[in-house]
């Protein structure tokens, strides 16, 4: 037996009442001497005792008066009765799948339509005062509408329209939510319903020790709920996804042609020998291509393009319809410029070919002075960093400048902070001190990390270490055809050293090391622009670097990537959208229209300086776009590929999981009807316990009359 209003029990305490005021109003007779009183005596004691047995029937009624009214209002509960369900109201949650998954369609029928239909059984047959609460287990775990008595007609409304998510189910967070309403019903009669398809992906290992700690906040219920679950899943299902656009190099260019690859898998059980893929770019038909994907594996289709104009682009790609639509296509949203200026720095110029800092620099950025090249070096001493040589500068690069001006530091934050790039080469002019003092600043400057222990003209020369390459200014040395960084011997090198990242700052990276394990290369956001600190200097005389017939390709692609930063604009489902605008469009209106082609209007925020447009309800997969006066910014939500597998968790394995978790498994909203006739429930007692209290006060009003009655003398 359990209670559902257990507080209420501290009422028994009210039983003690009526036992004081009988001991503190017992009566304490005065003994007389009398010499006929031995004639009395049998008479007085037979009366005694009498009087004491009324008055102790008398007493245990009066005590049992608060005691049963107190366990009336803690309504108790028999668990173990085992009563039919009959009309008794009931206090229901469905956990509702709205993951993508449930758009696939299996018989001509949608796995969310099979769901809507198994909910809308189910509460057709709730008995009247009944309660129920539909939770969304996917995009922010959240009841649909308000959670009680609900209006039963509109909540299936609510559920044909519900959205499909992006982000896969959330279970743990669902349980948990169910744990919490039904701890607030007032209903003995409890039900949890989980409508799913039942994915392994959304019932991994992995998460396995949330979800237990889940089911344990159901169990420690006052009144376990009776757990089923609707499976609207299909054992076997083909299906083939396009997983992800990708584009070579990463940083575009006009009429630069680019290499753009898309990545496809067949998650069904049927091979697929013709498969058409389709590329668009801005709408327009670009290309297509075949891939043959057996069952269970991956492929790419490649494609080449070139962008003719600058802006943003959006490139879709595509393959044959099939059980599930939504993932069929993939989309990668790009920024293309046009030219990228750069300010070298030149802190040891010469007049000797290539005996400059920057020369080799300057070569491999503009080969020809006359050339059309994307890079646009312009090269000033140091004296010559002024506001003024910044003005249209996409990058600066420091090469072995000795130290700035208070004037040219505070100037080049400024310049990062607003979204430029700058690269720091060192040399055998910098004063390590002055550059760890003033730029590093113990980790708030902008250096991304400490100028460490220097090794100078080192006999062991060392080397950039092979490995794969994250940092998307690297990866294209991922492919040898590109290039060998490891060749090239390093004589001269400072040990960057990097200090924890303090309470929101953005933690350095080491995007290469060397041999020795020291880091060759380190970068650190700093505002919206972005710092790389090499370990090495740029020309000739530290390293054989320039020499080596990867050091264009190396230093183009960082300058590129440091060029073009940007808020990323292919982010999973969730991920908060953030525009970056200038003085210039501050004041503009901005709207964001979604998926659904619903327009919002936001507004722009100003933070140290930085003006930015952010946008965060994406749960919803697809094209979301930004637009400021006559510009249009798409930004692509993509969803979670896990989702993309449809098939069901084998029947055993789904079986296991329910036993364990106390669990019923049907598959449609007539099996639970038929299922819910045979089901057993506790049964609430706290009726006739009252009427027990009315029968005391009964019988205590009878017992007073009784024994203060006017007896024959």
């Amino acid at each position: 037996m359990t209670f559902l209003n257990l507080a209420l029990l501290v009422g028994i305490a009210a039983a003690a009442l009526p036992l004081l005021i009988h001991l503190f109003s017992k009566s304490r007779p005065k003994v007389i001497a009398w010499a006929a009183m031995h004639l009395l005596i049998p008479a007085a004691q037979a009366s005694r005792r009498r009087l004491r047995f009324e008055n102790l029937l008398l007493l245990l009624v009066r005590v049992l008066i608060p005691v049963l009214l107190a366990l009336a209002l803690a309504r108790p509960v028999l668990t173990g009765a085992h009563a039919p369900s009959g009309d008794t109201p009931t206090a229901m949650v469905i956990l509702f799948d709205n993951s993508y998954s449930m758009q696939a369609i299996d018989s001509g029928v949608t796995r969310q339509q099979r769901a809507t239909q198994a909910v809308a059984a189910i509460l057709s047959r709730l008995p009247a005062g009944s309660e129920a609460s539909v939770v969304l287990m996917s995009g922010g775990v959240r009841t649909l509408g308000s959670e009680g008595r609900l209006d039963f007609l509109k909540l299936n409304q609510q559920l044909d329209s519900v959205p499909c998510d992006g982000s896969g189910t959330d279970t743990s967070r669902a349980l948990g939510l169910a744990a919490t309403i039904l701890k607030k019903t007032s209903l003995a009669q409890r039900s949890l319903v989980i409508v799913s398809d039942f994915q392994p992906g959304n019932w991994s290992d992995s998460d396995a020790p949330a979800r237990e700690t889940a089911w344990e906040q159901i169990a420690a219920l006052p009144v376990k709920p009776i757990i089923t679950w609707v499976n609207v899943g299909a054992t076997e299902a083909d299906n083939v996804s396009v997983d992800a656009v990708t584009v070579s190099p990463a940083r575009n260019v006009v009429n630069r042609p680019v290499v753009i690859r898309v990545a496809a898998s067949n998650v069904g059980g049927t091979s697929h020998s013709d498969l058409h893929v389709y590329l668009r770019v801005d709408g327009r038909e670009r290309g297509q291509a075949r891939l043959s994907l057996p069952a269970g594996q991956s492929g790419q289709a490649i494609f080449t393009h070139t962008f003719e104009q600058p802006g943003p682009h959006l490139i879709e790609a595509s393959t044959d319809d099939d059980a599930l639509a939504v993932d069929n296509t993939a989309f990668y949203s790009t920024e293309v410029i046009d030219q990228i200026p750069v300010l070298l720095v030149n802190g040891e110029p010469s007049r000797e070919p290539l005996r400059g800092e920057t020369d080799f620099l300057s070569l491999a950025l503009r080969p020809l002075a006359n050339s059309d090249s994307m890079f646009q070096p312009r090269v000033v001493e140091t004296p010559g960093l002024t506001p003024r040589a910044l003005d249209g500068i996409k990058t600066v690069v420091l090469a072995n400048v000795r130290q700035l001006s208070d004037t040219q530091i505070e100037m080049l934050g400024r310049f990062v902070r607003a979204g430029g790039g700058l690269i720091i080469f060192p040399g055998n002019r910098i004063q390590a001190s002055w550059y760890n003092d003033r730029l590093f600043e113990n980790g708030q400057g902008l250096l991304p990390a400490r100028l460490g222990r220097l090794t100078a003209n080192s006999q062991r020369a060392t080397r950039i270490a092979a490995q794969r390459f994250d940092h998307p200014a690297l990866t294209l040395f991922n492919d040898p055809r590109n290039g060998n960084l490891t060749d090239a011997d390093i004589r001269s090198w400072f040990a960057l050293e990097i200090s924890p990242p303090e309470s929101e700052q953005v933690a350095a990276k080491v995007i290469a090391r060397l041999e020795n394990g020291d880091p060759f290369l380190v970068e650190r956001h700093f505002g919206r622009g972005q710092v790389i600190l090499a370990a090495t200097a740029c020309d000739a005389d530290w390293s054989s670097l320039p020499l080596n017939s990867s050091y264009v390709m190396l230093m183009r692609e960082i300058i590129a990537s440091i060029s073009i930063a940007q808020p990323q604009r292919n982010v999973a489902t969730g991920t908060p959208l953030i525009l970056h605008l200038d003085s210039m469009t501050a004041d503009s209106k901005i709207v964001v229209s979604d998926p659904t082609g619903q327009k919002h209007e936001i507004i722009a925020d100003q933070s140290d300086g930085l003006i930015s447009a952010k946008y965060a309800d994406t749960s919803r997969p697809g094209i979301y776009t930004f637009i400021v006066g006559s510009n249009s910014i798409p930004y692509v939500v993509s969803a979670n590929r896990n989702e993309s597998r449809l098939a069901a968790m084998e029947s055993s394995k789904l079986a296991s999981l329910a036993k364990s978790a106390g669990a019923t498994v049907i598959s449609s909203g007539d099996e639970y009807s038929t299922l819910d006739q045979t089901r057993r429930f506790g049964r609430e007692i706290w009726r006739p316990i009252f009427i027990a209290v009315v029968a005391m006060l009964f019988v205590e009003l009878f017992l007073q009359q009784w024994i203060t009655r006017k007896r024959p003398a």
